[in-house]
């Protein structure tokens, strides 16, 4: 095992967790998320739209939605892919 050898497994890691996180079938629990987090700079959250969780994970997603400007869920599942990366 050479020097490369980690970096190698971590890249091929985060490639297998890529392919999980686009390929998953879609859930009721995301369709949640991704709208609580769609809806964040339109209403105010707990006020005007019920959210069942704590409103970290809508800051999180609500602003790659907000910067992206498109495409909600794909969003959401890269956001989930950089994050769960980055805890490998």
């Amino acid at each position: 095992m050479g020097a490369w050898s980690t970096p190698v497994g971590l890249g091929l890691l985060a490639l297998l967790l890529l392919g999980l996180a686009l390929s998953y079938p879609l859930s009721h629990d995301e369709q949640q998320y991704v709208a609580g987090a769609a809806l964040l700079f339109d209403l105010q959250i707990y006020r005007d739209y019920m959210y069942i969780q704590t409103p970290y994970w809508a800051f999180v997603l609500g602003t790659a939605i907000e910067l992206v400007g498109e495409r909600p869920f794909l969003v959401g599942r890269l956001v989930n892919w950089v994050l769960s990366s980055g805890c490998v």
